[in-house]
């Protein structure tokens, strides 16, 4: 997880082990696929602090300091 710019906040698992989500410090959730491979999501400004995914593995679900919920 050095992509992050700075300590990882958070890290959870897809329903069925084919990605993988971090949530770092430096304010961005990063969605892993088996290859390593990272898609960023958020930006510095957002603060997110919580994540899940859904019961099917297709959406994700981030919150952030402020008590907002993205989708």
């Amino acid at each position: 997880f050095e992509e992050h710019e700075g300590p990882v906040r958070s890290l959870c698992f897809a329903p069925f082990g084919h990605h993988a989500l971090s949530l770092g410090e430096d304010g961005t959730a990063r969605l892993w696929d088996e290859e390593g491979e990272a898609r960023v999501f958020g930006k510095k400004e957002a603060n997110l602090c919580a994540a899940s995914f859904s019961a099917d593995g297709q959406h994700l679900i981030l919150g952030d300091e402020d008590g907002r919920v993205f989708l």
